[in-house]
């Protein structure tokens, strides 16, 4: 889709996203990025994991989901509760484009986000938090789940911000997750096209008006 052709541009680079923030490109970076649910990964151990992160030198990026649940309340409270946060490695961002952090995170943590599916198809390794309460919910708005077909399968799902800790650790040690192999194959199920959307989708329009291509290729 095009608004995941922006992962694979040239510019940003990670290293600009990263001064941006007025972070160090040479130390290692979290992206935490919840969905907008009541029960989500900042509330069930944001405070926790992020001092844990910084306890060990790891930079950390939250990313607010852009439509809370609970309208303008509920957003002031995750502003306020981000406001506490932030420090010297810890950055608060309100952008509703996701697509520079993903790229300058070394690991993505989230919960029931599609934004796993972004951080997937670069590559990113993924933990999810785990989040029951929100599951219980869906379940009874009568929303499908499906966490068989690829789910969370494409990352490591911790409890809390222990467990959330010493997986983080263990990647970033590593330099991988052990679940590269099964994001690839998700990746290959899910995406068509991927890094060239915008134009597919620029050069359908432009047929369905009858017109040439473009002459050149959008960015």
């Amino acid at each position: 889709m095009p608004k995941t052709d922006a992962l694979f541009a040239p510019t940003p680079s990670r290293d600009d996203v990263l001064r941006s923030l007025a972070f160090d490109p040479a130390a290692p970076t979290v992206v935490i990025a919840p969905t907008g649910m009541p029960g989500n990964a900042f509330d069930v151990c944001g405070p926790d994991l992020v001092a844990r992160l910084n306890a060990r030198g790891i930079q950390v990026v939250l990313k607010p989901h852009d439509h809370p649940r609970g309208g303008e309340a509920a957003r002031k409270a995750c502003q306020e509760a981000c406001g506490h946060l932030s420090g010297p490695l810890t950055r608060a961002v309100w952008n509703p484009d996701c697509s520079p952090l993903l790229k300058a995170a070394d690991v993505l943590v989230t919960d029931a986000s599609s934004v796993s599916f972004e951080g997937a198809l670069i590559g990113r390794p993924i933990v999810f938090v785990d989040v029951p309460a929100i599951f219980a919910s869906l379940r009874a708005e009568g929303v499908p789940l499906d966490l068989d077909t690829w789910g969370r399968k494409i990352g490591t799902v911790v409890r809390d911000g222990r467990e959330g800790e010493a997986a983080i650790a263990r990647i970033l040690a590593r330099r991988d997750d052990g679940h590269g192999e099964v994001r690839r194959a998700c990746v290959q199920d899910m995406f068509y096209n991927h890094g060239a959307a915008t134009d597919a989708a620029v050069r359908a329009v432009y047929s369905l008006l009858g017109m040439g291509p473009p002459a050149r290729r959008l960015r």
